[in-house]
């Protein structure tokens, strides 16, 4: 398969919360990451967005709590997405892989960079979003590849 012409066509913040320091004693061991994606598209415009939803979430054995919670969306547009993106009647989808993951990688990247500056000079700015194997974040939802909105 050829290679798709792609270009970022928006990125927006949805999302931002951090909570306050408790003065909870945070390290890297009680932070748990929770990543989720969910997909629209547009194939009249060639439109592939991936919203992301980020949270950090302190544990320990007496405290549960969210610290942080991001939500972006970012779109692409990819030419000719017809030709790339099959529409299952159930609502699900399918993508070629390696454009699946060229996608998920920049999303990732893209959010990492803007948590970055979020949380620059709070008390999380030392808890960066890790490097994340890509394949293992796309083998968690390609079971579950459901658009939110189409917009026809």
């Amino acid at each position: 398969m050829e290679t798709p012409t792609i270009n970022i066509h928006k990125i927006s913040e949805k999302e931002f919360f951090l909570s306050e320091n408790l003065n909870l004693k945070i390290t890297k061991k009680n932070i748990r990451l929770g990543f989720s994606f969910n997909f629209k598209w547009n194939m009249d415009s060639d439109i592939f967005e991936i919203i992301t939803n980020i949270i950090y979430r302190f544990k320990n054995t007496k405290t549960e709590k969210d610290i942080l919670k991001f939500k972006t969306a970012i779109s692409f547009e990819v030419l000719d997405l017809k030709k790339y993106l099959t529409i299952f009647d159930d609502g699900n989808f399918d993508i070629p892989e390696d454009l699946m993951e060229f996608l998920i990688s920049t999303v990732v990247s893209t959010n990492r960079g803007m948590l970055f500056y979020k949380t620059s000079g709070t008390y999380l700015s030392d808890f960066h979003l890790p490097i994340l194997d890509i394949n293992h974040l796309i083998a968690s939802f390609k079971s579950d590849r459901k658009q939110i909105e189409t917009k026809k």
